[in-house]
Formats: C-alpha cells, sequence, structure tokens
C-alpha cells in the first residue's frame, strides 16, 4: 500500500484575478493578495522532506490568476528546485494577464523542463490564443471548457469549433480531426443521459505557418455548481474524500492553511487540518487526515460539502 498520504497538491498562490468568472468558489479580486516566494518554499519543502507527499505528485500552480502574481517566475523556479524528480508539475491559468507582467509571462513560457503541462481555463479568444502561442512553443497544452448543464455543453462546444475558426485553423484542423465533430456531438447526446460528466479528447492542433500539428488535450468538465456566484440554484456537492481520483489532495491557501480537500468552496466553515509552515503539525499529519476521515464516513457522501463540511463537528468534538 503507497505510504504516503498526498498525492496531489493545489497551491493557491494567489487571491487576485479580475476575470469575475460567475461560477468560482474563490474570493477573488483585484484587490486580492498573493502568497510570497518564501512562504510558498517554506511550504513545499516541509511538505516534501517530511515525507508526506508522493514522489510521482502533482503539484498545481494556480490562483486566483497565475499569470498576475508579479512572482510567479520566482514560485515557479521554487517549485523546480524543491520538487522531485518524477514530481509533475502544472499551471492552472485562464492566459488572461496583465500586460505589465507580459515579461514575467514570457519567461514562463520560455521554461521547459520539469512541465507536465498547462491547463487553460478557456474563457474567451484570448484565453484560446495563450493557449495555442503555448503548443507552438513545445507544451503540453489542456484546453478546458467549463459547462453548467446539457444546452450549456453544446454552447462550448460551439465555442471551441468557432475559436478554432477565429484562429484561421478551420480547414487544417478539418484535416487533422475528421472524426472529432462527430464524436463531440455524440458525446454530448451521452451527456444528456449522464449528468456532469467530464469529456476528455485528444485532438491535433494545426500550426497557422503550415508547420506540424501538436497534440493537444481537450476537456469540457460540469461545473460545481454548490458554488455558483450567480444564473443557477445551488446542489449538493461531491466531498473529495470520497473520489478516488481526489482521496489524498490537498489545497494550501496563500497563509499555508491545509484544507483535505482539492476544492474548499467555503473556506470559512471548511475544515482546516493545519499549517504547512507548522513542522510539529505536519510530523501528527497521517493521524489527523485519518482522524478526518473516520468523522465523515458516516454521513451521506453527496453532502458532506453542503455549506461547508460537516465532517468538522465531529472532527472536533
Amino acid at each position: 500500500m503507497n505510504k504516503y498520504p498526498i498525492d496531489r497538491i493545489l497551491f493557491e498562490t494567489t487571491e487576485f484575478c479580475k476575470n469575475q468568472c460567475y461560477f468560482c468558489y474563490g474570493d477573488y479580486s483585484s484587490e486580492g493578495k498573493h502568497m510570497q516566494p518564501e512562504q510558498f518554499e517554506k511550504y513545499i519543502r516541509n511538505l516534501i522532506e517530511m515525507d508526506l507527499v508522493d514522489p510521482n505528485a502533482l503539484l498545481i500552480l494556480f490562483g486566483g490568476e497565475f499569470l498576475d502574481h508579479p512572482e510567479s517566475t520566482e514560485i515557479l523556479r521554487t517549485a523546480l528546485r524543491a520538487k522531485r524528480p518524477e514530481m509533475k508539475l502544472v499551471i492552472i491559468t485562464s492566459g488572461k494577464y496583465m500586460q505589465e507582467l507580459a515579461g514575467h509571462v514570457e519567461e514562463l513560457i520560455g521554461q521547459k523542463e520539469g512541465f507536465s503541462h498547462w491547463e487553460v481555463s478557456i474563457k474567451d479568444f484570448e484565453s484560446f490564443q495563450f493557449g495555442l502561442k503555448l503548443l507552438k512553443e513545445g507544451h503540453n497544452v489542456a484546453f478546458r471548457y467549463d459547462y453548467r448543464d446539457v444546452s450549456d455543453l453544446k454552447r462550448c462546444m460551439n465555442l471551441f469549433f468557432q475559436n478554432v475558426r477565429s484562429a484561421g485553423l478551420w480547414r487544417p484542423f478539418l484535416k487533422y480531426n475528421p472524426k472529432l465533430i462527430k464524436e463531440l456531438r455524440y458525446l454530448h447526446k451521452l451527456a444528456s443521459q449522464h449528468k456532469d460528466i467530464v469529456i476528455l479528447k485528444e485532438f491535433y492542433c494545426p500550426s497557422n505557418n503550415g508547420g506540424e500539428a501538436a497534440s493537444a488535450a481537450l476537456t469540457f468538465s460540469c461545473l460545481d455548481r454548490s458554488v455558483m456566484r450567480i444564473g443557477s440554484s445551488r446542489i449538493g456537492a461531491r466531498c473529495s474524500l470520497f473520489n478516488p481520483v481526489y482521496q489524498k489532495a490537498i489545497h494550501i491557501s496563500g497563509d499555508g492553511t491545509i484544507y483535505p480537500c482539492h476544492l474548499p468552496r467555503y473556506k470559512k466553515r471548511c475544515q482546516a487540518l493545519g499549517n504547512a509552515a507548522d513542522t510539529t503539525f505536519l510530523k501528527t499529519y497521517k493521524e489527523k487526515i485519518n482522524q478526518f476521515r473516520k468523522a465523515v464516513e458516516s454521513l451521506y457522501k453527496w453532502e458532506i460539502c453542503t455549506d461547508g463540511c460537516r465532517g468538522k463537528i465531529s472532527y472536533e468534538q
């Protein structure tokens, strides 16, 4: 059995973001604070050196908007120095950033060693263009479209095709992906029968200068409707501890707070286990996470996250 209690860490490197996405669960704004590089280094080194992180773990840098962090390049360099060789580093971004930070973004794009991939959350054509630029520079890229329901999934699929057309790539796109349109139509129909499915496809993105096509991932991911800001009634949220993909995932906020799930929807009411800067706590992490899991085992797994973790009451008693 794998002895490591953590196999995925989401570092919330900044609470700064100007996108104002209606579905975002974070308290992000243009007034949001940034995690400092020295804080990040302490968090990541403590977790790894305390032998809590799987050598093949996924390390995710996100926000807020990571590209708008004024010290994003230093955080990236720190992550590359601190991580074990087989750990996979991922940046999640909208591809939209303040122009005064363009130099930092170019430096990030120029760093190819040690990366797993970039995940670009597509907001508009600007986001799509950023993903294309990453592909051109030789990065592995996942283009992610978030949808609310089946009708919105169709809109997102059409937006993807429109983005391809706007980039002037439609004809070569059809040449390299002759079955993709038909496959996506079938998956849209399937989504009407199976709610909240995640669609993951590979596609080949041709270069607009006649170069060789690059392989990229295309994802349509159903939004977490438990935290919609506007436009949708809330529904019960699924707890990460019952999802095999996220059972060992943790979320670290800017002040080092560790949440035992990848998506702490209601931070002020979510259960925090401790702090990544606290080595005394980290020595007891395995015991604490096991206590927490036992506290939530008896609760109905789809409802634990409703308005904050209901496992908190049992855990604190």
